[in-house]
């Protein structure tokens, strides 16, 4: 292809930095260029072709309509698709599965047309699909993580599935594939679909196979036990088993390993079952095992405290503090992530009455100290959370600053609950119902929190027949209630004496 200024144009420049946007673009006329001079054209060039694909989906600058367009481009060159070819495919469906713009589906199709060209499916073809699983099983559709073709859940059984297809067709499992079933089990687990038990049934399967399971194995089992543990269904014990299996396996646990365990602290954090004093300990094995540590590290610590901040009712803001000082002197840069979870940390303070929106404030201060002026959605969101949890009239002027730098189109359910509940606690009916009406027209659906937020702001006034109204509402448009929506008919309910749902709530 040539070269031209500082950057390469040939094929193998534009794989080089596949991740930049227009690559694809640019490895186009790159082919175009070879065939205006009539170079030869082979397989190979469709793979890096398709490897650049891949990536710039993984990115969201393309889509798999993308890929599938390349094999047709090679058809009509006239190179015949080889396994090469279709694995680049299955990889690119993998990553549009990553981003739920793909299904199971998809590989599936990608397999059957293999066949039909003829061409022999390898271990990195269904090691592919077995990825497309894990990546499917973390989206929701109907209900549930769903293949996307025939409307069924992708559990744990999906990935023995592709096993099964493995012996079928002659081939051996590798680490690889068990790493991979591992991060199915992950998925399904964050949606109580998996258990701890069967992550260690994975274990088992490789070992019968004859493969030796590696640390990437063992880290996807971590993650399973802390997905399990958001879901109560594991403990900080099984989280240290698998610490211990990784050793007793001679291995050398790594940042991963210890980022999960933490992760299985803060949520176990949350039901009151651990404490950050736990979770420091985890920071001074990693220390002790020379293990780096990141900024996932001391954020998932920080969100850890605001877990424990809720769950013990107690203000811990100078912990918070204190941990992103420890970030800083580790040579670890505070994310925006970061400084969320700490005003998170606040909102939980100010929940128990032992702080205030002076807390976030302090946040937001540090900061600017540090540079970050930008203020995200996230960040916004957690802001407007503590001033609802602080309720004063200063507080609701606070979050009016914060919704004056907010454009409509960034605000979310959290956001309108957030708003709404504090107006409610501030008394401003009409503005309430305003943000209400806004986040009905802004927003495809509305969850119940918001729901909640209006109805508290209707009790607050006594307007006992609008509350009962948005719970009609909630019933026509299929949005479910919680024990707060409950609470609030029940009291709409009592208060005049309405029996339009049966038995008095």
């Amino acid at each position: 292809g040539g070269r031209g200024g500082k950057r390469g144009t040939t094929l193998s420049d534009i794989v080089a930095r596949k991740g930049d946007q227009g690559a694809l673009a640019e490895g186009l006329k790159a082919l175009q260029a070879l065939i205006d001079r009539g170079s030869k054209i082979n397989g190979r060039t469709f793979t890096m072709l398709m490897s650049i694909c891949s990536e710039q989906i993984r990115l969201g600058y393309a889509s798999l309509d993308d890929a599938r367009r390349l094999m047709d481009v090679c058809t009509k060159c006239g190179v015949a698709h080889d396994t090469f070819l279709f694995n680049g495919l299955m990889s690119a469906c993998a990553k549009a599965a990553s981003r739920g713009e793909a299904a199971l589906s998809d590989g599936s199709s990608v397999l059957q047309d293999m066949r039909d060209a003829g061409c022999e499916p390898d271990i990195i073809t269904f090691n592919s699909l077995m990825d497309i699983c894990a990546k499917a099983a973390g989206y929701k559709s109907e209900g549930g993580p769903m293949d996307g073709g025939s409307g069924v859940p992708i559990t744990t059984m999906t990935g023995y599935s592709v096993l099964q297809l493995i012996n079928d067709e002659g081939l051996s499992p590798n680490a690889i594939t068990f790493a991979t079933l591992m991060q199915l089990c992950a998925k399904c687990a964050a949606r109580g679909r998996a258990s701890v038990q069967d992550g260690l049934q994975v274990l088992d399967r490789a070992r019968s196979a004859g493969v030796t399971p590696n640390l990437r194995v063992y880290n996807s089992l971590m993650d399973v036990v802390a997905k399990s543990a958001g879901n109560g269904a594991a403990d900080t014990l099984d989280g240290l088993s698998v610490l211990k299996r990784v050793r007793d396996a001679s291995l050398i646990p790594d940042t991963a390993t210890y980022n999960s365990l933490i992760e299985v602290y803060a949520c176990c954090a949350a039901r009151g079952k651990a404490s950050l004093s736990d979770a420091l300990k985890v920071l001074q094995w990693m220390r002790a095992d020379g293990v780096s540590r990141d900024a996932i590290t001391y954020n998932t610590l920080v969100d850890l405290l605001a877990k424990e901040t809720h769950s013990r009712g107690s203000a811990r803001v100078a912990e918070g503090l204190g941990i992103i000082a420890v970030m800083k002197a580790d040579a670890v840069q505070p994310q925006l992530q970061t400084y969320s979870a700490l005003i998170d940390v606040c909102a939980k303070a100010a929940e128990h009455g032992t702080g205030d929106l002076g807390d976030a404030d302090l946040v937001l201060e540090r900061m600017k100290e540090e540079g970050i002026l930008d203020l995200d959605k996230v960040i916004c969101n957690s802001y407007l959370n503590c001033a609802k949890a602080d309720g004063s009239a200063a507080a609701l002027s606070a979050a009016d600053k914060i919704l004056d730098i907010m454009p409509t189109d960034q605000r979310d359910t959290y956001t309108y609950s957030c708003i709404i509940g504090l107006l409610a606690k501030t008394g401003e009916l009409e503005r309430a119902r305003v943000m209400f009406k806004e986040a009905q027209g802004a927003l495809p659906r509305l969850t119940s929190h918001v729901y909640n937020a209006a109805m508290s702001a209707e009790l607050q006034q006594g307007d006992y027949d609008r509350v009962l109204d948005l719970w009609e509402e909630m019933k026509a448009r299929r949005v479910g209630g919680d024990s707060v929506t409950m609470r609030h008919v029940g009291v709409a309910q009592e208060a005049i004496g309405d029996k339009r749902f049966g038995v008095s709530l």
